[in-house]
């Protein structure tokens, strides 16, 4: 890969995406082992899936890979 110096790097190299999201790692998918129900109960889904864990596009970043920003307070 060849890298440009001075101002043509930014016509050359695309711009880096971000930070990796903390739950997917970046592979837009995270494996649920467990949810808690509305009455706060633990359900282990190795129960129903047969020792698999059930895949679901990542909820932190929607499904980009990218660590969304903190959201801002309003003062």
């Amino acid at each position: 890969m060849a890298f440009a110096i001075g101002g043509e790097a930014e016509y050359y190299q695309p711009p880096d995406p971000g930070p990796e999201c903390l739950w997917c790692d970046g592979t837009k998918i995270v494996e649920v082992g467990s949810i808690i129900t509305a009455g706060g109960e633990s359900m282990d889904l190795h129960d129903y899936f047969h020792a698999h864990n059930a895949t679901v596009t990542c909820l932190r970043c929607d499904g980009t890979g990218i660590e969304p920003r903190p959201e801002q307070e309003e003062r």
